[in-house]
């Protein structure tokens, strides 16, 4: 069931409703039934890995508490881990385990040829898995308790506003919210409601325009110059970056509506004056959940400057291969971990070119500078993201280069795209509500600042927005991207 479909507007208020006229003491049960339904709605088949997971981890949890010894701790541990860890690896990376096995004997003289497996990956697995094991792993670590009701646990797993794509939440936040007493608060819903307008105003709006000129583009980068690529991998930026804060605000939302308090997944990335900024920005419950379970344990920055950036290049390369198991993905990640390690490693001399300009970038002109160059950075390796293999990441790479046309912007190519003349004025004037609203969260509560407001400024903006929605909903039925990682 997506969030931008008429199943989703009817299931979301008869749950929401429900949940408020249920006595407290049953509530999480009717969430665990209405969170199943949520998820087997798509493939019922799939639920078959949820309930595994869920078992695996839990019972894990209950061994690691009752554990007489460290070792059968970390046994249980290890034990949970790797079951968990199988079952993701199996359905999604068979293909690309498979491809590097056969390369590697063709290296040694060996003919063997590669096994595809034309595997269906359930849908949110990547999720899930990581969450069911921040779990695990906490446990092992007394930072929380285990919990002894397995249906609670299960609804941990599989919460519904969460489960398909996040945020990845941690088991210390959600699970003891099972047990709060909420009510119906009228603000709460209405500020909610007004956050979910705005996600499904990227979705349907900004980022089914999107879309159109990216697939057109990158299905068929032999037929367009350099400078249409370029626009394209910037375009696909923005669409991934609305598409995915989208989700994250609608399922945020869905979970407030009700009571619950899901982590923030994105704050303004494109507004980020370094790499660094930009992956504490970006993909938040991600990111941190690399930071908490594989970084800090490895040494983190604790340790001598090489060992750091080889920590550093082993966490962006696990996002790099979370994110899917073409080679690509290997190499977006790695890009960035690239670009980290250099921007620290220049860091001593751009202080001491800034010392003897007297120019330390604190105004806005070097502000601007920074934005703007972190923001080139991140296209630069989403080539490698949005690319299907490493040849055609190198061909764009090159036609970017030497094919510079800047005539598409004024002899119409622009509107032969995919989207036409009316489509292409209405993505751009979206993008600058885009930023408009992403300046105001920059630096201000947008909520707050909205609801001071003149009633009728506030309806004039609603209306436009809930218009713009509405007439849009025949562009976007797609699912959001981050479901098939």
């Amino acid at each position: 069931m997506l969030f931008n479909s008429i199943p989703f507007f009817i299931f979301f208020p008869i749950v929401v409703m429900l949940y408020f006229l249920i006595p407290q003491k049953f509530r999480y049960i009717w969430l665990l039934i209405a969170s199943y339904y949520y998820y087997m709605f798509l493939n019922p088949k799939y639920v078959v890995f949820l309930i595994f997971s869920t078992i695996v981890t839990y019972f894990g949890g209950m061994i690691v508490q009752n554990a007489s010894t460290t070792g059968k701790k970390k046994l249980a541990v290890a034990i949970s881990v790797l079951l968990n860890l199988s079952m993701l690896l199996f359905f999604k990376y068979s293909n690309f385990i498979s491809e590097i096995f056969s390369s590697i004997c063709s290296a040694f003289g060996l003919s063997i040829a590669k096994t595809d497996f034309h595997l269906i990956l359930p849908v949110g697995i990547s999720f899930y898995t990581f969450q069911s094991l921040s779990y695990l792993i906490d446990s092992y670590r007394n930072e929380v308790k285990v919990e002894k009701n397995i249906f609670k646990y299960a609804l941990f797993v599989s919460f519904f506003p969460n489960i398909l794509a996040g945020p990845i939440e941690r088991s210390k936040n959600l699970i003891k919210q099972f047990d709060e007493r909420h009510t119906f608060d009228y603000a709460r819903v209405r500020d909610g409601l007004l956050l979910m307008l705005w996600g499904y105003f990227q979705k349907v709006v900004i980022v089914a325009r999107l879309s159109i000129l990216t697939d057109m583009v990158y299905g068929d980068i032999s037929s367009y110059s350099g400078t249409v690529l370029a626009l394209a991998t910037v375009c696909y930026g923005l669409e991934i970056y609305c598409d995915f804060a989208s989700y994250s605000s609608i399922a945020i939302v869905a979970a407030k509506v009700m009571g619950f308090e899901l982590m923030t997944n994105f704050k303004q990335p494109f507004f980020s004056r370094s790499t660094a900024e930009f992956w504490r920005r970006w993909h938040i419950s991600l990111n941190t959940w690399f930071r908490d379970y594989l970084y800090i344990p490895m040494g983190g920055s604790r340790v001598s400057k090489f060992r750091k950036y080889v920590n550093l290049m082993i966490v962006f390369l696990a996002s790099g291969l979370w994110h899917g198991d073409r080679l690509t993905y290997l190499l977006w990640g790695a890009a960035n971990g690239l670009f980290q390690i250099i921007g620290d490693l220049l860091k001593p001399l751009r202080q001491k070119i800034c010392s003897i300009l007297h120019y330390d970038f604190s105004n806005w002109i070097g502000q601007f500078i920074k934005i703007a160059f972190t923001f080139f950075l991140f296209h630069v390796s989403l080539v490698f993201f949005c690319a299907g293999s490493v040849t055609e990441a190198l061909t764009i790479f090159k036609k970017i280069l030497t094919e510079i046309d800047l005539n598409i912007f004024l002899n119409g190519t622009l509107y032969q795209l995919g989207l036409g003349v009316m489509n292409f004025y209405l993505l751009l004037l979206s993008l600058i509500v885009l930023l408009i609203v992403d300046l105001f969260k920059e630096h201000t509560d947008a909520l707050r600042f909205l609801s001071d407001r003149h009633w009728i400024i506030r309806w004039g903006i609603y209306y436009l927005l809930i218009s713009a929605t509405l007439l849009s909903c025949n562009l976007s039925t797609q699912e959001f991207l981050y479901m098939n990682f």
